[in-house]
């Protein structure tokens, strides 16, 4: 037959043999694909080499069951009499326990084996010549591609089979991380989506992360084929009050604008536990810094420097100024070089500690204006 077909024409014994290859290597309930490169296709249960160097990786497909997924039963022999006897079987061991590596063992080592694929069974109980067998790696590494239909970046994942199911999850490290577990013939996923908070690196930073997830209720991971064509992986709805409350959002937004306005980076990451006076202070700031000018009720402690000192007085009107401002974040001082902080208003309590050098106060305004400007140069 093969002889018939290749006698009429090139164009029509190529698609013959192409199609005698198909079908030497079409396994019902998975897609093969043909890899270019080491790099694995993502989504593959298994893969196999040809023996004219061809890598095949194949994908389940709507008709996937797990029972059709390859299962190998290996019978091995390893001498402890030699090292290398030892250094094969230490490698044996390692690459089973841990779940990848690979490694070669010629037929001495090697007693029985038996594959099964459904409901054929391939089996060499007197193995002659070289056999390789390689274990894993059970993780693929991928870059793909996250969505939200505005913006899109990419994202380092590792994707594997697990019980039936598909699974990407995201590698540590990144601002952004998602875990995706989708069973074969399902029509949902388990989709967990999330920011690492301690892998912000300014306000801004952070701020930017939780408009990405904010913009779209639909998140879309791509990937780019052997080919170069980007291929849509998995797109689905994101519960966005779950993710980001309005309280934190306003909270975020809050510091990137503090940031923006004073062009001085906050501190990251934040504590793990802040406490009301952190985020009550948090806004107070944002109030200042962004309006420029507020008017409230103010206790604070100072000493006067000025030579000679300025005379203190209850219910007497008083301005002081500090260049630049020095305001309290998170239990640290935030400086904000370019600014001249100003604070007046009438004294309507007034203490003196005893026991210091300099002149020391500590007063309340209740109406204190207080006001940060820019300097002019």
């Amino acid at each position: 037959m093969l002889r018939t077909k290749t006698d009429k024409t090139l164009s029509e014994g190529v698609k013959h043999l192409s199609e005698v290859e198909r079908q030497i290597y079409e396994l019902e309930g998975f897609d093969r694909v043909f890899r270019k490169g080491n790099i694995t296709t993502p989504g593959t249960v298994f893969s196999i080499e040809t023996s004219d160097g061809k890598s095949i990786d194949y994908l389940p497909n709507k008709s996937f069951r797990p029972d059709l997924v390859p299962r190998v039963n290996l019978r091995t022999k390893f001498s402890t009499k030699t090292k290398e006897g030892i250094e094969k079987y230490k490698a044996f061991r390692r690459a089973v326990q841990e779940g990848k590596g690979s490694v070669e063992l010629d037929s001495e080592y090697i007693d029985s084996y038996e594959m099964t694929i459904g409901s054929q069974i391939f089996d060499n109980n007197k193995s002659g010549g070289k056999t390789s067998i390689s274990i894993g790696p059970s993780k693929t590494k991928q870059v793909v591609y996250l969505s939200n239909g505005l913006e899109e970046l990419e994202h380092q994942v590792e994707i594997w089979g697990e019980d039936g199911a598909f699974v990407i999850q995201s590698l540590e490290g990144q601002p952004l991380n998602i875990l995706l577990k989708l069973k074969m013939g399902e029509m949902s996923a388990k989709f967990n989506f999330g920011i690492n908070p301690d892998l912000m690196t300014n306000a801004s930073h952070h701020l930017r992360m939780l408009d990405f997830i904010r913009n779209r209720k639909e998140l879309v991971i791509s990937f780019i084929d052997p080919d170069g064509f980007k291929r849509k992986l998995f797109g689905g709805e994101i519960n966005i009050p779950s993710l980001v409350t309005e309280d934190q959002y306003r909270f975020a937004k809050a510091l990137a604008e503090i940031e923006q306005t004073s062009g001085m980076p906050i501190a990251f990451p934040l504590p793990k536990k802040l406490m009301r006076e952190d985020v009550t202070n948090v806004f107070w700031v944002h109030r200042i810094i962004t309006q420029g000018k507020i008017v409230q009720k103010i206790t604070l402690s100072f000493t006067l420097q000025n030579k000679p000192p300025e005379h203190v007085e209850k219910d007497k009107y008083m301005s002081m100024t500090q260049t630049p401002p020095e305001i309290y974040l998170f239990g640290k001082p935030y400086v904000i070089p370019g600014f001249t902080q100003t604070i007046s208003g009438k004294i309507t309590k007034l203490e003196t500690p005893e026991g210091k050098d300099e002149p020391s106060y500590k007063i309340e305004m209740k109406e204190a204006e207080i006001s940060i400007k820019k300097n002019v140069k």
